[in-house]
């Protein structure tokens, strides 16, 4: 299980995934890019996650998330994985 902030997302093919980080400011949330969330990604823990249009569609970029995943990843930088469940923190 992992929790962090959703700072990127993108569909491509009718693929979905977003990179979450475990910690960004509230600047580096507003202002940055994803070049600059890759950049931010390498130094902590973040990763990629594949997931369903529907869970795509129902998190924001900023909301924060609790997420259960399956045990393989693409071992990129940060890694790719999926997503088997999604919860969204209120915080």
């Amino acid at each position: 299980m992992y929790e962090g902030t959703v700072v990127y997302k993108e569909a491509e093919n009718n693929k979905y995934k977003f990179l979450v980080l475990q910690n960004i400011s509230k600047e580096d949330l507003a202002n940055g890019d994803s070049e600059k969330f890759i950049e931010l990604a390498q130094n902590q823990e973040a990763a990629y996650y594949y997931l369903d249009k529907e869970h795509y569609e129902s998190v924001e970029i900023g909301q924060k998330v609790r997420i259960t995943t399956d045990l393989n990843q693409n071992e990129s930088n940060p890694p790719i994985r999926t997503a088997l469940k999604i919860d969204k923190i209120n915080k």
